[in-house]
């Protein structure tokens, strides 16, 4: 995962990126308020990094055919100093075996100046 630019309150056109993504597939991107304690969540397909026992929001998301999304989150005045947790969890990637299937993004930590 990445960031278009600098987390900067009141910056309406900022966003956050994934690359090397399964192409074509659908994702759910979830925003948290917290880091899960002592190294992520471990799940049977991917370790989980935002902290479930926090606020989440889930967004959805798909990457294109060369595995790259882009997502949108503007950053409204006045929201200098927060800092938030995102990964993308894709879902039923044929490359690890289609339906039923996950796989998950790297995590990121971002703290908006």
């Amino acid at each position: 995962m990445g960031v278009t630019k600098m987390a900067e309150s009141g910056d309406l056109t900022f966003g956050v990126t994934c690359s090397g993504a399964p192409p074509l597939t659908s994702a759910a991107l979830s925003l948290g308020f917290g880091e899960f304690p002592g190294g992520g969540l471990v799940l049977p397909q991917f370790t989980y990094y935002i902290d479930v026992f926090k606020p989440v929001v889930v967004f959805l998301d798909t990457s294109d055919a060369a595995g790259y999304a882009e997502f949108d989150l503007p950053l409204p005045p006045g929201t200098a100093g927060i800092e938030f947790f995102m990964q993308y969890i894709w879902i039923n990637t044929d490359a690890c075996g289609g339906l039923g299937t996950l796989s998950a993004s790297n995590a990121l930590g971002i703290t908006v100046q």
